[in-house]
């Protein structure tokens, strides 16, 4: 849509769990969990919080809640219900979902719990996401330079949520969009203006890229 063109086209997809080739579809690299993990995490379920998990292929669900169709549209992913363990595609993340309140006290509960065996990380209110333990944004990344060559003085990180600190992390230059929690912003070398004031464009004009 912004007309950026070039050979490039790896991609960092579900929070660095994915490595894909954006023109080919190839999967570059991949840390994909199992369905022994997910029987693991379903006995955290409860009454508030649903789990759904995320694969190459469809977002698979226990509750059509609110806050899974929600993310179901932004992702355009198709779903379907969980109905056993037998799920199309690697399994890239694990997600608990639950209204706001009701996450915060899952997170007090559990989060350290969780950490143990797995990447953990809240990118918004609603969802809390589980992950292979090589998963991250940073690792992603890492492995888009070492594939390119890229140095991390060659990359320009930006990003407005919390699985986007760890990319900040490994590369020189990185900016917090304007709408980024404060969290983030302190984690960033640069900020820019909102998503909604164009700060991805301010940025490039800032930095002479474009």
């Amino acid at each position: 849509m912004a007309g950026i063109k070039n050979n490039k086209e790896l991609s960092v997809l579900t929070t660095g769990a994915l490595v894909q080739d954006l023109n080919t579809k190839d999967i570059k690299n991949k840390n994909f969990l199992k369905s022994l993990d997910f029987l693991k995490l379903k006995k955290y379920e409860n009454s508030n919080i649903h789990i759904s998990v995320y694969t190459t292929k469809f977002l698979y669900y226990t509750t059509l809640s609110e806050e899974l169709l929600n993310d179901a549209y932004a992702l355009k992913d198709p779903l379907r219900l969980i109905t056993d363990t037998d799920f199309e595609g690697g399994i890239c993340r694990i997600n608990f979902m639950g209204k706001e309140e009701h996450l915060n006290e899952f997170k007090k509960l559990y989060v350290d719990e969780l950490s143990k065996d797995y990447y953990v990380v809240s990118n918004i209110p609603t969802s809390l996401e589980i992950l292979s333990k090589k998963s991250s944004k940073a690792n992603g990344l890492k492995f888009v330079m070492d594939y390119y060559g890229f140095t991390k003085d060659e990359v320009l990180a930006i990003g407005d949520g919390n699985n986007d600190i760890s990319m900040f992390d490994v590369v020189t230059n990185s900016v917090a969009m304007g709408n980024a929690s404060e969290n983030v912003k302190k984690h960033a070398k640069y900020i820019t203006s909102s998503i909604e004031n164009d700060g991805f464009y301010v940025i490039l004009k800032e930095l002479e890229i474009i």
